[in-house]
């Protein structure tokens, strides 16, 4: 069998060695339409408190990720609750009673009936010891899921939309539980759930948030203010960066740090995320390939 190539991008000058991306199943698409339908296309909404932290604790987008592939089923899990439950006219915010190995399904994780839905099962009790979901359990029947505040608090979940709009119109002043990035519909139904990995999905977050009050179209994070903002690791960033520019979700642009052409010039490297308003653009097309 031959193998596979793999792709390289140079980031943070050095090479990075990507895996082959991941063909999302026909069985996750379906899913993904099926939920669609449901939720009438809606994007899903992200606030900025999920992503980072601004009294210095550990954001809870970085305490998803840590323990290896436990930490991106969390990560893609959270993420299709908030599209599912979050936001919309229902104020109850909660899933319906949907079993574990639908949720595998649409993550594509291997042997849903078995191993997969296991591993869902842990995600959810995971999600449920930090504050981020309740359990809602009828017996007889699976588990639905309620909603709660990304931040971590433990606090019953709000439509982060609603409530922005009521603090411009009072003129109080926004904080990061009312602003927010939308996910697109496409994110699932494209299948870009199952072929970035959980770093790339990560650091898609971040530069979301980076560019977004930005009056620079290619802003700029020095490492230093990154990790305290995001508390995500070297490594993360260097990979989940060249993941997202090989599949052509951010654009990466070099940045001279001096300005005398007669003196010797650092660069740096400066992002840019499509977006409109609020959300996210991802790359048009059927299916994310390389």
């Amino acid at each position: 069998m031959t193998a596979r190539p793999v792709t390289k991008v140079r980031e943070l000058e050095r090479e990075v060695e990507l895996p082959p991306p991941r063909e999302p199943s026909e069985h996750s698409l379906r899913l993904a339409e099926r939920l669609k339908l449901q939720v009438k296309g809606r994007a899903a909404k992200i606030r900025f408190d999920f992503i980072r932290h601004e009294a210095g604790a550990l954001p809870p987008l970085a305490s998803l990720l840590r323990g290896g592939r436990g930490g991106e089923v969390r990560l893609k899990l959270l993420l299709s609750l908030l599209w599912v439950a979050g936001g919309g006219s229902d104020e109850r915010h909660r899933t319906k009673a949907y079993p574990a190995r639908a949720w595998a399904g649409l993550l594509d994780l291997p042997d849903p009936e078995g191993n997969g839905q296991r591993r869902i099962r842990d995600a959810i009790g995971w999600l449920e010891d930090e504050g981020l979901v309740r359990t809602m359990r009828t017996p007889g029947r699976p588990m639905a899921l309620q909603l709660l505040l990304e931040d971590g608090s433990g606090h019953a979940y709000f439509d982060p939309a609603g409530a922005a709009n009521k603090k411009k119109k009072s003129g109080a002043t926004l904080t990061g539980s009312d602003l927010y990035i939308g996910v697109p519909a496409s994110f699932w139904t494209d299948g870009w759930l199952v072929t970035l990995s959980g770093r790339a999905l990560a650091m898609m977050l971040v530069i979301a948030h980076l560019t977004f009050s930005e009056r620079d179209e290619w802003p700029w994070v020095s490492p230093a203010r990154a990790r305290h903002l995001y508390g995500l690791s070297e490594d993360t960033w260097s990979k989940g960066i060249a993941e997202l520019k090989a599949r052509r979700i951010i654009e990466i642009r070099k940045r001279p740090v001096g300005e005398d052409d007669f003196d010797f010039r650092r660069v740096r490297n400066t992002y840019r995320l499509p977006r409109e308003d609020h959300q996210i653009v991802l790359p048009v097309g059927t299916r994310p390939r390389t």
